[in-house]
C-alpha cells in the first residue's frame, strides 16, 4: 500500500532528525521505499529549504528543516505518550 506523500514526508525529516549521518541508502531502507522514490523526496525538500543536498550522499536538515523536524517530533511524542496514557502499549 502506498503511502500519503505527507506521511513519507513526515518519516523522511524524523529520519534525518534522529540520524544526523544518514545516507539516503540507509533512509530509503529504514523507510521501506525506494531509493529513487527517496531521492525524488528529497530533491523537494531541498527545494523548499529544509534539506541541504551539497553532498548527495549524506543530506542534512537546514536550520529550517531542523526547525519542522523538531516540530514533528514534538508531535509524536505528545500522541505517543497520550496513547500509553490511554493505555495502547508498544509492540515493538
Amino acid at each position: 500500500m502506498a503511502e500519503s506523500s505527507e506521511m513519507l514526508r513526515l518519516r523522511a525529516l524524523l529520519g534525518f532528525y534522529n540520524d544526523d549521518n544518514v545516507t539516503v541508502t540507509g533512509l530509503s531502507r529504514s523507510l521501506g521505499e525506494e531509493k529513487y522514490t527517496i531521492s525524488r523526496l528529497l530533491s523537494s525538500l531541498a527545494e523548499e529549504g529544509l534539506v541541504d543536498r551539497s553532498n548527495n550522499r549524506h543530506p542534512k536538515l537546514t536550520e529550517e528543516g531542523l526547525e519542522v523536524a523538531e516540530r514533528y517530533a514534538e508531535r509524536v511524542d505528545t500522541m505517543e505518550n497520550y496513547l500509553l496514557y490511554k493505555g495502547v502499549r508498544r509492540t515493538t
